[in-house]
């Protein structure tokens, strides 16, 4: 579907018109921003490979993907996290089952290069993982289910050297149970928040 902007209303111009069809690795759509600070990089994974597809989207045009074969593949059905740094300059992508996977992102051509990858440390089977880049970009965040790690991406160049940072307390919300490390967000306020599992009432907070 693709709305065009006339004044202060939306104009529905074309509809049920596919841009792609292939197996994707679910959760993992992201947006980036052109260099040019008008257009849009739309990103996805292909499914248990290590195809990306970048797809560039303007003012009156969505472009055909672009496809990409870089770094490790990933052969398992990957439901972790993936982030754009705040700047748009890396792309990282964390799961239990496929690692950590940092990689160089051009946000003029949407072309990935220089890819790292470190193997998680053992974790408990079947959780999710999170990932986040510090407000500035020069840092990032990522975590298993008892662990968290930082990442300073100014020492990242040819590989990942992560520093535990953070374990697991054992602080169980009275009723829900386990308050794991899991998925996490930058938020307005600069500061990162993790989430506990579907039912807990709890969130971690990274406050520097």
């Amino acid at each position: 579907m693709l709305l065009e902007r006339q004044q202060d209303s939306l104009k529905l111009v074309y509809k049920h018109k596919f841009i792609l069809q292939d197996s994707l690795t679910y959760g993992n759509f992201q947006a980036c921003k052109h260099a040019n600070g008008r257009d849009w990089w739309i990103t996805f994974m292909k499914f248990k490979s290590n195809v990306f597809y970048s797809i560039l989207v303007t003012p009156d045009t969505i472009y055909p993907p672009k496809q990409q074969a870089i770094g490790k593949i990933r052969e398992a059905d990957a439901g972790g996290q993936g982030k754009f740094s705040p700047k748009g300059t890396h792309f990282a992508f964390a799961s239990i089952e496929c690692g950590l996977n940092l990689y160089d992102f051009n946000r003029v051509t949407g072309k990935y290069s220089n890819p790292r990858y470190f193997k998680y440390p053992n974790s408990i089977p079947d959780y999710s993982s999170g990932l986040s880049f510090s407000p500035d970009g020069r840092f990032l965040y990522f975590c298993n289910a008892l662990e968290m790690y930082q990442v300073d991406l100014n020492g990242a160049n040819d590989s990942i050297v992560p520093e535990l940072i953070a374990g697991y307390d054992g602080f169980k919300d009275p009723i829900f149970g386990e308050t794991l490390f899991l998925h996490s967000q930058l938020a307005p306020d600069g500061k990162i928040y993790w989430g506990t599992g579907p039912t807990s009432r709890f969130l971690h907070v990274t406050n520097y």
